[in-house]
């Protein structure tokens, strides 16, 4: 499955167009990047030219730490707090808590709330607690079907509430909240869209 990217405006409730990009793409084609040091996204995009990358986890302003649970290829990467989140074994993705056994693996990012589950909007703290009403640029993860996961980012600043009924309408059966507000980044084929926070964790989809 090849992935595609999408640019649209999207009406929202406080009468203002906000500015939305939907990458869609198989699970197998992304990948966890976690780097030793913090990365601007223009320097993530120098080591990897025309790639489509995209801001991870909710990470400790401190230390730098994602606080997200990371596992790439059966190894867990970063043993944070979040551990429900989105897990790819076998090519196919589910929204979970992590498992107590990590063979078979791909990838896992812990991150939250839930916006949409089995269809429903249901947004459902899982160790984040953030306003409902507060506005901010916004990132999730959806899951349309197994073998089918999208990345909407949303530039203009919107509620949590709005970010869930937007990934509902684009036909998500399920969908968690990433990292936003200042920390999402977001560059598609090289293109940068969004800067944000330097990169403690991010996703890397491949063409």
């Amino acid at each position: 499955m090849r992935i595609a990217i999408f640019i649209f405006l999207c009406f929202v409730p406080s009468f203002a167009f906000s500015r939305d990009i939907l990458i869609v793409t198989h699970p197998s084609k992304v990948t966890i990047i976690v780097p030793r040091h913090p990365l601007t996204l223009r320097a993530a995009l120098r080591m990897h030219p025309q790639a489509t990358i995209l801001s991870g986890t909710f990470y400790d302003l401190r230390t730098h730490k994602p606080i997200g649970a990371i596992v790439t290829n059966n190894i867990l990467i970063v043993n944070g707090v979040l551990r429900f989140g989105v897990l790819v074994k076998d090519g196919k993705a589910a929204l979970t808590e992590l498992p107590s056994t990590l063979t078979g693996i791909t990838w896992f990012i812990g991150a939250g709330p839930i916006l949409v589950k089995d269809g429903k909007v249901k947004i459902r703290s899982v160790g984040v607690q953030l306003s409902l009403t507060q506005r901010a640029p916004r990132h999730a993860l959806l899951i349309f079907s197994p073998e089918r996961i999208g990345f909407l980012v949303s530039t203009t600043p919107i509620t949590l509430t709005e970010l869930a009924y937007k990934a509902l309408r684009l036909g998500a059966k399920d969908a968690i909240n990433l990292d936003g507000g200042d920390s999402v980044n977001c560059a598609v084929k090289g293109r940068i869209i969004k800067v944000g926070r330097p990169l403690t964790n991010y996703f890397l989809v491949l063409p």
